[in-house]
């Protein structure tokens, strides 16, 4: 015996196919306000509030710069995440409001700088010889091949290419750089050349070594290329 078959007109298919489509819209429809918004996402980080000393530090190599702002505060050091350059001079006591995401502070994102209010009177222009101090300094395995006569010169020199003379023609002879040269001082690698943990050693081997950094307008450290950057953890 054959097995029964069933004929189904092809039109009467169709329209079975037409309806359990539009049921099926009709339900996703009905389903989408049941389906919650999705919640804002928090921004990382610990909102914080820190006074402390405002730092900046410049790293020039032969291919490319980079500049990295610091605060020095209770007795630790953090990098700010900030949008653009802080109007506000390196060593200058400030407080900021931002989120803390391990040695970071987010200023980019809502937050603040500000210099602690002081007297009213705005700042005297700067003019005459301002101090500099160039602080050598090595770790192993590297080696620094300028001399301290090369190195005095390039800063200090008359030729038209050195530090003083370039702020000498730019302030129209209103102010130039003076200074000296420290020995070499072998300090610790400081790794992926954090530029703030290579400044502070510098600092630190230069007063070791009789100099009074903090008598000098601006400090130079001179080292061997290296990438510029300390972590970031905030991005």
């Amino acid at each position: 015996m054959r097995s029964a078959t069933t004929s189904i007109p092809g039109h009467l298919s169709a329209h079975r196919l037409a309806v359990a489509g539009w049921i099926s819209a009709a339900v996703a429809v009905i389903g989408l306000p049941l389906i919650s918004a999705p919640a804002a996402v928090a921004a990382p980080g610990t909102p914080v509030t820190m006074s402390g000393v405002y730092v900046e530090v410049h790293g020039d190599s032969k291919y490319f710069d980079q500049t990295y702002y610091f605060l020095k505060a209770s007795g630790r050091e953090y990098q700010l995440k900030t949008a653009g350059e802080p109007p506000i001079r390196s060593h200058v006591d400030v407080t900021v409001h931002g989120r803390l995401i391990g040695d970071v502070i987010d200023l980019s994102a809502g937050g603040s700088i500000a210099a602690t209010p002081g007297p009213a009177d705005a700042p005297a222009p700067i003019t005459g010889n301002q101090s500099l101090l160039i602080i050598n300094v090595l770790w192993p395995g590297t080696s620094l091949t300028a001399t301290t006569a090369q190195e005095l010169n390039f800063a200090f020199g008359s030729d038209s290419r050195t530090i003083a003379s370039y702020y000498r023609d730019a302030s129209y002879g209103q102010m130039t750089w003076v200074g000296s040269a420290t020995p070499n001082y072998t300090i610790t690698d400081p790794a992926g050349c954090d530029l703030a943990d290579l400044s502070n050693q510098a600092e630190t081997a230069a007063t070791a070594g009789g100099y009074n950094v903090s008598s000098y307008k601006a400090l130079v450290s001179t080292h061997r290329v290296c990438t510029v950057g300390p972590p970031d953890t905030a991005k």
